[in-house]
């Protein structure tokens, strides 16, 4: 462990889940915190804007907030097989929020409980001594500490530790499509030929459908076009009003993140320190917690403190779900897991605890292969 600093001054690069959650734990320490954000040009972030069940147990206040996510009960899987299996819940797997919406409500909670935000971006991240300097277009500042949730493309990582691997991060593709009935649920399709998903995730008054796969496998233009053959094929009518390309992280086959997310008195979390759920890609449930936890290490006056939090928390789940990642998103595996799926209840309700987070990798192998064991058994007996 390092020696305790007192820190009374700390920089949140970032306005979104990661740093917001960082910002209200700081603020509500009674440190003088400040959020640097700028809203994207497009508008809102790229994203689904899904927040699985897990990360409403956890996070109690997402429970309170303004803004209103469309609740998922059914989530239809499409195999490459092209077998589609409904995994239904009667209570919510996720809420699918607008992330504009979403994201705005988190930085008010931060500004409730003291922290100050500033609509001015961060050009400049320079660690000196015993303070960070922070350089904006307009003007320059000193603290004593800062968090980097700034996203994949984080100028804080940059500054910090330099480029990373591409290998770390999958590109995507987000479409905003209305005409999607927010009641028709989830959809994720898979195919033979990508390490990843397509998904429909409804909101209220807008869809967003989208694409991710490996580095390397699809460009741009062969992502798009897939995304929209899918949306031409199964929703007739609906209409893509934006087109963004993006980045989600891939944290390695062992959970690994593409950096050391501490540096001196600088801190990354959520995606500028690569973290996301190497199986599901849900990201915004690790956004919350890695931001929490950055703020506990500073709050203790100790950003080591970090790794130790970090590795409790998620580490061996993110290992576990890299090497899940590796043996499922393979074809057969996932046609496999569709067609046991319309035949076993039990499967279907795996699924649903495993898409609401609920489900732990630690003991997934464990309950697959009890339930397939009873699905087998139980067909024999039809």
């Amino acid at each position: 462990m390092s020696p305790q600093r007192r820190y009374r001054s700390v920089a949140v690069i970032g306005g979104g889940p990661a740093g917001s959650a960082a910002a209200a734990e700081l603020s509500a320490a009674g440190m003088d915190t400040t959020i640097f954000h700028v809203d994207s040009p497009h508008g809102e972030k790229p994203c689904g804007g899904g927040i699985t069940a897990r990360a409403f147990d956890e996070f109690h206040y997402l429970n309170a907030l303004p803004c209103e996510g469309n609740p998922i009960h059914k989530i239809t899987l499409v195999a490459p097989s092209g077998g589609r299996v409904d995994v239904a819940s009667t209570a919510p797997m996720i809420k699918i929020y607008n992330r504009g919406e979403l994201d705005a409500a988190l930085r008010e909670r931060a500004a409730r409980a003291g922290a100050r935000i500033l609509g001015d971006a961060a050009i400049e991240v320079a660690p000196s001594g015993d303070a960070v300097s922070i350089l904006t277009k307009s003007e320059s500042y000193t603290f004593d500490a800062v968090v980097g949730a700034d996203g994949a493309f984080s100028k804080t990582r940059r500054a910090v530790v330099g480029e990373v691997p591409k290998s770390y991060f999958c590109p995507a593709v987000d479409e905003l499509v209305e005409g999607i009935d927010p009641a028709s649920g989830v959809v994720l399709a898979f195919f033979k030929d990508i390490t990843g998903y397509l998904w429909v995730f409804p909101r209220r008054n807008i869809a967003s459908v989208g694409l991710v796969a490996r580095e390397g496998q699809l460009n741009g233009d062969e992502m798009r076009r897939r995304v929209r053959n899918f949306i031409k094929f199964n929703y007739p009518g609906a209409k893509s009003v934006r087109s963004v390309g993006w980045t989600i992280p891939a944290p390695d086959a062992k959970g690994g993140l593409p950096a050391r997310p501490v540096y001196k008195h600088c801190i990354l979390c959520g995606d500028a320190a690569g973290i996301a759920d190497p199986l599901t890609g849900e990201g915004i449930y690790y956004a919350l917690l890695s931001g929490t936890l950055a703020a506990r290490a500073l709050i203790a006056g100790d950003p080591e403190l970090y790794l130790d939090l970090l590795n409790k928390a998620a580490g061996a789940e993110l290992e576990r779900a890299g090497r899940f990642a590796d043996r499922y998103f393979r074809a057969r595996t996932i046609n496999a897991i569709v067609l046991a799926a319309r035949c076993s209840r039990r499967i279907r309700a795996l699924l649903a605890d495993l898409l609401s987070g609920r489900q732990h990798y630690a003991d997934l192998d464990r309950r697959i292969r009890r339930d397939l064991r009873f699905t087998s058994w139980a067909l024999r007996k039809l």
